[in-house]
């Protein structure tokens, strides 16, 4: 691929980069009196919240960002790999809503790669000849699980296990060595997390072994043998491309979780000087889409009085 073709793309994330929150931005947005200060000094920054229709909104701006970046990548399919995971949450949602008997079309979320009425039509008709290849096999396995099963639980280990390595393999397809590790990290951090939670909940090796997402630089066969225990887990990570990882792989769900995030963050510093390829638009999504999460947790914040020492832990600053 020619990655000079990104130079236009760049060169459109670079003004629209003037735009995104800065520290000063955050301490106004957390030390605000009440929800509707958050949204007045949001919408002074460009964003368009609708104080009665808050979660729609935040879920409008994201799509915004998508389509810029549609409109100025060359192929915008390379960079799938940023929204899939919506795809397969999609797939979850139409899963549950129509074995609930629920109306599917009010769960899903944008932005996502292919018109959510055809998954609709494929769920209720149990028909999927006509959705997009990454996922209809892994709809099919899944709704046949849930009818079967009369749960959603298996289901969901076969979705979850698909999205990851649908993601990894995207990703590989993207030209962006950005965009690749931040998929593999996400991959590995989920696959130990998912480890230790069938440990804890008494499953199977098999069960465990079919939970997780075939993963590059991670034999999952070593880490099932060795994620009851925290020396040997340590040992295990040191010896992987994720040895970073080694001193975080035993703290809580949480702190592991936010671990990986800010090391993926700071991986998007680098890409700052790259004007040709196309770490500079993932990048600029990441940001963007931190931004959404935050002033999602802000406004929500702030609806149920949470202190301000409190909301500040919450809240992840990314503007680098």
């Amino acid at each position: 691929m020619n990655n000079t073709k990104y130079t236009y793309a760049v060169a459109r994330i670079r003004a629209n980069e003037t735009g995104l929150l800065t520290d000063t931005d955050y301490d106004m947005l957390i030390n605000a009196s009440d929800k509707e200060s958050v949204i007045r000094i949001l919408n002074d920054k460009g964003w368009n919240i609708n104080a009665k229709h808050i979660y729609k909104s935040l879920e409008d701006e994201l799509s915004k960002v998508w389509d810029l970046i549609s409109e100025s990548v060359p192929d915008i399919t390379l960079l799938n790999s940023l929204i899939t995971e919506n795809d397969f949450f999609n797939l979850k949602a139409a899963l549950k809503a129509n074995f609930s008997n629920l109306p599917i079309d009010n769960y899903y979320i944008k932005p996502c790669t292919f018109d959510t009425t055809a998954l609709t039509y494929a769920v209720t008709h149990n028909e999927f000849k006509d959705i997009p290849e990454h996922i209809r096999y892994t709809a099919k396995k899944a709704y046949n699980s849930y009818a079967e099963n009369s749960s959603g639980q298996d289901s969901e280990i076969i979705i979850d296990r698909a999205c990851l390595e649908t993601c990894v393999s995207f990703s590989e397809k993207s030209g962006s060595e950005l965009l690749k590790k931040i998929m593999i990290i996400k991959c590995v951090q989920a696959n130990i997390k998912t480890a230790k939670r069938c440990l804890l909940r008494g499953k199977s090796v098999d069960f465990t072994k079919e939970a997780l997402a075939v993963c590059p630089g991670i034999d999952n066969d070593e880490l099932i043998e060795t994620v009851n225990d925290d020396e040997k887990l340590i040992q295990f990570i040191s010896k992987t491309p994720f040895s970073y990882m080694k001193n975080a792989v035993t703290e809580s769900f949480t702190e592991f979780e936010n671990f990986c995030y800010d090391y993926s963050v700071n991986l998007t510093k680098a890409s700052k000087w790259d004007i040709d390829g196309p770490d500079p638009v993932v990048s600029y999504w990441i940001i963007k889409s931190n931004e959404i999460r935050n002033a999602r947790v802000i406004l929500s914040a702030k609806a149920n009085d949470l202190t301000v020492e409190n909301l500040r832990k919450r809240v992840r600053g990314i503007n680098v």
